[in-house]
Order: structure tokens, then sequence, then C-alpha cells
């Protein structure tokens, strides 16, 4: 995992990302692993049979699996104050449905039943 440390209060003002290591982290990562995996089968087995932990993008694509159908919420922290709102409209990109992955909605004339 990674902090975002902002330098500057302009808008697209430069950042850099700083490794964090504690155990909490750890902790929770492993946590997250092991609720994503179970959205799909080829992950979880791997994932149990000790193979391969999953990629930041496996994680992604299954993290955004589980918002599409409904098993997740997606939960955002944070100020846009100064410069957070990319980081904000990132995870709308990753992890929210497209017009492409949800039925067409029946829509009806009020006027017209």
């Amino acid at each position: 995992m990674k902090a975002i440390i902002w330098f500057g209060e302009e808008l697209s003002a430069k950042f850099v990302y700083e490794d964090i290591l504690t155990n909490l982290q750890e902790e929770y990562l492993s946590q997250l692993i092991e609720t994503v995996v179970e959205l799909d089968d080829d992950a979880k087995e791997r994932y149990l049979e000790g193979v391969v932990e999953p990629d930041e993008d496996t994680i992604k694509k299954l993290i955004r699996k589980g918002t599409i159908s409904g098993n997740f919420v997606l939960v955002l922290c944070g100020s846009v104050f100064k410069n957070k709102v990319q980081l904000l409209l990132d995870a709308v990109v990753d992890y929210l449905p497209t017009p492409l992955d949800v039925p067409l909605m029946n829509g009806t004339d009020p006027e017209n039943p």
C-alpha cells in the first residue's frame, strides 16, 4: 500500500507515493484478498493452493466485478479539498459500472401509461 504525499495547493499539484509498512496494512490486505477471490473460481483456486497471490490489477478487476454484481458497495474516504478529486475520478473509472455493464432500463411515459 502507498501513502500519497501532496506538494503544493494548485490544481494538479505534484505528489509522490510512499510505502506504508504496518501490521494492520498486511492484515487488512489479506482480508481484502480473501474477500475478492471469492468472486472468481480461478483466482480463488490459485490463492488457496498458494500458487500465486493476486496482483493489483486482478484485485481491481475483482473489486469492479463485485461492485457491478452488487456484492460490494464502494465506499471512498477522504477530502477533495486540495487536489484529491483526481483519485476519486480514478476510482469511479476503475470500480463503477459503465453503461455497457448494466442492463438497459425500460421507461414509461407518465402521460401515456
